[in-house]
């Protein structure tokens, strides 16, 4: 009865898209029976009683006896052999045609070999063909009989394929607008699976087994990934790059499903409108009309982040009008924000779901016009960004603000606050609350509060710096915050 065991090599994404040399810190992961290695797979059988066997089984499954070329190889094998409980195990070179004239059976040169002292000795006439022996725990070679005396007449052996590279050219990807994008199968078969092998997406996107990237993406910039696509004992990796770009730059109501867009009328094109403010007080409730019908409406998200109904906006019963409330918008700041509407579009027996987007801009209550500097040095703000809350205080990403002060931040969520320590000194910021406690038993009084915005924390800078003895002064002419 065959046996399959399968170990998975991972590839190093550095050294595949960059071009450098294979090095001996290539690792390896599992998956699904098989092991992968520096462009090749293989899988380990025990169901031929001889070496020719052995040879004609792997055949007629598009493979061949292992080559072995290096010592890395060398070590992926074994190791893969070695973690099932496998001691010996055979691969292609033979000199069963010319006693002592070593070649392997697919006719490759010999680039490297890995002999025990002593070996190959020959010790009968039928130990032709090289092996893995269990006596020699550091992956030296044999020569053996394959089915015969040695190893009691064990016959496991390993097959290999090679596999195939694909470049591909993936969309782009704009932050907060919802994204699909669909691997068209390389491979023939219904069970198909496809794995993100190396490099990451960006925030907010998954890969699915069937080849499905979606989601909507919150982190810019530049991803390469590996995307390893089997099938039975096929592979093909297929290499690229999604590119991550800011909401601003792109004319987001492209990607509307027809049916799914804006309801226009003579007074009105159905959309979030641009507010320029001079206060956060000026703000206004703003009403956009989708076509989608109500009874298919299953969610609303501002900047990627799920808004609540009746809290953060409201919708007419019966119909796809919806209100995003004023505080809403002060918490989103300025800026250039996304609004997606989603639907399941129903047609017979099966859905999907679609969206709607729009972007629209707010100015003059905080968000990217406030600069923050610690001792004359700009902070970037890699994940989110400050804003001036309607308190007059600035409000910053309590992690970043934290590194950027040289403090540990962290979370505590049984009490919901966000604290900081130097290591000697502690300062917690309740969600929502006015009065921070410190380590020391004392309480900071303030007149805004830490708060949740969009899935994230943020602590006011002026009470956080002074705390651990930074002065905090303001610009006006270039609204930054200085800490010194």
């Amino acid at each position: 009865m065959k046996k399959l065991l399968f170990f998975l090599l991972a590839l190093s994404l550095a050294l595949v898209l960059c071009a450098v040399p294979a090095t001996a810190d290539e690792a390896y992961t599992i998956k699904d029976d098989t092991l992968y290695f520096n462009g090749h797979s293989y899988r380990l059988f025990n169901d031929a009683s001889s070496w020719n066997g052995a040879c004609s089984n792997c055949s007629i499954l598009g493979a061949h006896l292992a080559t072995i070329s290096s010592q890395e190889e060398n070590e992926a094998l074994f190791n893969f052999m070695k973690a099932y409980g496998i001691s010996s195990a055979y691969f292609g070179l033979t000199d069963e045609g010319t006693e002592g004239t070593w070649v392997w059976e697919n006719y490759e040169p010999i680039a490297f070999t890995n002999w025990h002292d002593g070996e190959p000795n020959g010790e009968n006439s039928r130990e032709d063909y090289a092996m893995f022996y269990y006596k020699f725990t550091n992956g030296e070679w044999n020569d053996g009989d394959f089915g015969g005396s040695t190893v009691n007449g064990g016959t496991y052996y390993f097959c290999e394929w090679d596999y195939e590279n694909n470049d591909l050219s993936l969309p782009n990807a704009v932050r907060y607008v919802p994204y699909y994008f669909q691997f068209n199968a390389s491979i023939s078969g219904p069970y198909t699976d496809f794995m993100l092998q190396d490099g990451h997406l960006p925030e907010g996107l998954e890969l699915s087994s069937d080849g499905v990237i979606s989601g909507i993406p919150k982190e810019l910039g530049v991803f390469p990934i590996l995307v390893m696509e089997f099938f039975n004992d096929n592979l093909v990796i297929h290499k690229s790059t999604i590119t991550c770009i800011y909401q601003g730059a792109a004319d987001v109501e492209q990607f509307n499903v027809s049916g799914y867009g804006f309801v226009e009328t003579a007074s009105d094109d159905g959309r979030m409108d641009d507010q320029a403010v001079t206060s956060v007080e000026e703000l206004t409730d703003q009403t956009t009309h989708l076509e989608g019908a109500y009874s298919e409406f299953q969610a609303l998200y501002l900047d990627a982040q799920e808004l609540t109904r009746d809290v953060d906006y409201t919708a007419e019963e019966g119909s796809t009008v919806i209100t995003v409330l004023e505080d809403t918008l002060a918490r989103a700041g300025s800026g250039t924000h996304v609004l997606a509407a989603e639907f399941e579009r129903r047609s017979g027996g099966s859905s999907e779901t679609v969206y709607t987007v729009q972007n629209f801009t707010l100015s003059g209550i905080g968000g990217k016009n406030v600069n923050v500097t610690v001792k004359g040095t700009p902070i970037v703000w890699w994940d989110a960004e400050p804003y001036i809350d309607g308190n007059n205080r600035t409000m910053c990403p309590f992690r970043i603000i934290g590194e950027a002060l040289g403090l540990t931040a962290g979370w505590d969520g049984e009490t919901r606050e966000a604290y900081f320590t130097d290591g000697s000194r502690t300062i917690y910021f309740p969600i929502d609350g006015k009065t921070a406690r410190t380590s020391e038993g004392g309480a900071v009084q303030m007149d805004t509060a830490a708060v949740i915005v969009n899935g994230r924390t943020y602590a006011p800078v002026r009470y956080l710096a002074e705390y651990f003895g930074y002065t905090v002064g303001w610009d006006g002419k270039t609204q930054t915050v200085s800490v010194e």
